[in-house]
């Protein structure tokens, strides 16, 4: 055998360093393979994009986001302020309270959402090839108990995409798809 280690024999990386890399593939793999059409929602961008989409029942602010990103409030102007430029998002002022301002998607982030969604079923489908229903509901238990163990700390909070439980935004995601079909009918 040659000076490198054999990583069968070696210890086994802690896993902080195992999720970390895989974080790293997957963000590297969603990043080529995110559709042409969608590069405008880099990084944040999508992520705020996608948290609009899955909270679009409620009135979201400036705050929200500032909240559930740990960004400053001037992080937060400026990321919303280039983001107004490019049309992806708009700011109303609310009927209740005129001194604030909604963020909502628009039109064409709407359309956005629709390919990241559609890229992220496919990555999912990726990540998971070889693995049976079983092993992928073992992985989601395996990975809520980190999570659970990591909220228990008190050090950081959920972290979930939608800052709810995944089930709703999930049941969301498919009232906004029969919303939009029914859209598109008329």
């Amino acid at each position: 055998m040659t000076g490198q280690a054999n990583e069968s024999s070696s210890s086994p990386r802690p896993l902080g360093v195992e999720i970390r890399s895989l974080n790293n593939m997957i963000q590297r793999y969603l990043s080529v393979t995110m559709p042409e059409e969608a590069k405008d929602a880099t990084g944040g961008n999508a992520e705020i994009i996608m948290y609009l989409a899955c909270n679009e029942e409620r009135d979201v602010f400036p705050q929200d986001i500032e909240r559930r990103f740990s960004i400053t409030r001037s992080t937060s102007s400026r990321v919303l302020g280039l983001m107004e430029r490019r049309g992806l998002v708009e700011r109303h002022a609310v009927q209740y309270d005129a001194r604030r301002k909604s963020v909502t998607l628009t039109d064409r982030a709407y359309r956005i959402v629709e390919l990241l969604r559609a890229a992220g079923e496919h990555a999912e489908s990726v990540f998971t090839d070889g693995m049976s229903e079983e092993e992928i509901v073992m992985l989601r238990a395996m990975l809520a108990k980190v999570r659970a163990n990591l909220v228990a700390t008190g050090a950081v909070g959920r972290g979930d995409l939608c800052g709810r439980d995944e089930s709703a935004c999930a049941e969301e995601r498919q009232h906004m798809g029969n919303q939009r079909e029914r859209k598109e009918q008329v």
